[in-house]
């Protein structure tokens, strides 16, 4: 939605006028289209490290309880519910 108003706004003549923006040409959209990879590319491998993570802790956490003989423990996060009976 927020990329289609930014391209909308430096593409119609109307949004144009009212936002006193111009056109970009190809160079000008690559030079963007960069700048927005290099805030979305470091997020998402983070989150990307951070998911693997969580779950190699969650299966040693259940091979311990295993080798132990014990109840599986909890998380450590609660599971979000959808609120709707079972």
């Amino acid at each position: 939605m927020s990329i289609a108003a930014i391209v909308l706004a430096d593409e119609l003549d109307l949004l144009q006028k009212m936002l006193r923006t111009t056109d970009l040409d190809l160079v000008q959209w690559l030079i963007c289209v960069v700048a927005g990879l290099t805030v979305l590319i470091p997020a998402e491998l983070r989150k990307a490290s951070l998911r693997r993570r969580s779950a190699t802790e969650a299966v040693r956490r259940a091979a311990a309880d295993r080798a132990d003989g014990a109840a599986p423990s909890e998380p450590d996060t609660p599971m979000v519910t959808t609120g709707r009976p079972a």
